[in-house]
């Protein structure tokens, strides 16, 4: 059962159930850490994102920077068939290092989102306050 609903989840039906229920919809990929070949740090492999960018162009989706999806939506302009969003969260620096290369050879846009109060050395990310905690209370 669990690999027939795999199965259909890769076919076009849940697109077709999604429009038939919102109507017209851009999907919005939303990512966070990142790891190289090595294991570093935690996140999304880039191997795992690699395929899934390669699959977007080969069936010829049409990325979107999120300011002009807005801005299209603002303005009620159609949205191009097969759009999507790429937005990543949190400013690290493996986002620009390892995902800036990846999605720029695909010319695929992405919009991130830093915690400013990070950058400006404030607090930490809460999934790096939960690492300290777990490696704190293990010792």
């Amino acid at each position: 059962m669990k690999r027939q609903l795999i199965g259909l989840a890769s076919t076009a039906i849940p697109q077709w159930i999604g429009r038939r229920i919102a109507g017209r919809f851009v999907p919005i990929f939303m990512l966070h850490r990142t790891v190289d070949e090595q294991g570093r740090p935690l996140g999304e492999h880039l191997r795992v994102i690699r395929k899934q960018l390669e699959y977007l162009r080969r069936h010829n989706y049409r990325p979107l920077r999120l300011i002009d999806l807005l801005q299209r939506i603002d303005k009620g302009e159609p949205l191009p068939r097969r759009s999507v969003v790429f937005t990543v969260d949190d400013g690290f620096f493996d986002q620009a290092e390892l995902l800036g290369p990846l999605f720029a050879e695909f010319d695929i846009p992405f919009t991130c989102f830093v915690i400013t109060d990070f950058l400006d050395r404030k607090l930490w990310s809460w999934d790096d306050q939960l690492l300290y905690a777990l490696d704190r209370k293990s010792t």
